[in-house]
């Protein structure tokens, strides 16, 4: 990813302005508010308000005015680079559904907008306003499992569960982390599609529902239109996810998968890249959700295109 933006970009980013000595502009904070105390560099992107004593980079001033789709090459994509979408069916004459049939939560679900485990992986009160997330004391299976719905616009399309206890050496072979609907079909879900809205042209795909809640937070996702997060259920993006996300406009897609997925990510950030603009992001060592704010940021410093990203050797560190 870009470590800056055009001048002109930059400059939008003001409603008012005055030009300074030595590159940089005069502007009101857009943290504080106070007029004529934030400087920016027009050639660094670094700012500093005099007032308030808020600075730093390009990155932090474009996550918190909601326009971090400026960065790098996210720009309006050729549509011309699309296919059409009846070119991904190995039938050119099958017209491809995109519907997905809604499914039943399990027997008993109760929602919940707290929950003890929950709250130890992050989560905070309006990512249970945001996302359907249960528990059932009707069905044995998923007893101590905290359930999360997937949906889209239209309901339920299949759930994803948790266990929340510990699980001890001895029960590691006995009690699984996760149960989820036998039922769904989850090559054709996107954990989140629900919340893309037609001005949402970025869309960042990580590997697990967490992990994404996780950057909506980091990110505020939540209060932004131009950039959401979905997540897919392991490994994997199928041609399917792909046809949803361009009937949903989709230009621009930023793939962060775990640290232990290389080789994956270099097979579907190709595959990807035929319909949209697209970079790939490393979480290193850790998964994104057991990453500090600082190292969650770094991911996003240090993007690569799929060109760089897919040379024999991919530096790390």
């Amino acid at each position: 990813m870009s470590k800056t933006i055009s001048k002109q970009d930059l400059l939008s980013l003001f409603t008012k302005f005055r030009p300074a000595p030595r590159n940089h502009i005069i502007t009101d904070c857009v943290f504080c508010g106070k007029s004529d105390h934030m400087y920016v560099n027009t050639v660094t992107q670094l700012f500093d308000c005099k007032k308030c004593g808020e600075d730093g980079n390009i990155y932090k001033l474009l996550n918190h005015l909601g326009k971090l789709f400026l960065i790098g090459d996210f720009k309006s994509i050729e549509r011309s680079r699309i296919k059409l979408l009846g070119e991904i069916s190995e039938n050119e004459n099958e017209k491809i559904d995109l519907i997905v049939p809604n499914r039943k939560l399990p027997i008993g679900f109760k929602r919940v907008y707290s929950n003890d485990y929950l709250k130890t992986r992050k989560l905070v009160k309006r990512n249970f306003e945001e996302n359907i997330i249960g528990i059932t004391n009707l069905k044995p299976s998923l007893k101590d499992y905290v359930i999360f719905s997937i949906n889209e616009s239209d309901g339920c399309k299949g759930y994803v569960s948790r266990y929340t206890k510990k699980i001890s050496e001895e029960n590691k072979k006995l009690i699984l982390r996760y149960r989820n609907d036998k039922g769904a079909n989850f090559s054709k879900l996107l954990y989140g599609f629900h919340q893309l809205n037609r001005n949402t042209k970025t869309l960042i795909l990580v590997e697990g529902l967490i992990d994404k809640i996780s950057l909506d937070n980091f990110l505020r996702l939540d209060l932004q239109n131009d950039i959401k997060c979905c997540a897919t259920f392991g490994k994997k993006i199928s041609q399917f996810q792909i046809l949803k996300m361009l009937e949903a406009g989709i230009e621009n897609v930023i793939l962060i998968f775990d640290y232990d997925a290389i080789k994956e990510m270099k097979k579907f950030s190709l595959e990807l890249h035929n319909y949209f603009n697209v970079e790939i992001g490393f979480t290193f060592s850790k998964d994104i959700n057991d990453s500090n704010d600082f190292e969650i940021g770094q991911i996003f410093e240090n993007l690569k295109n799929v060109r760089d990203f897919n040379k024999k050797t991919v530096k790390l560190l």
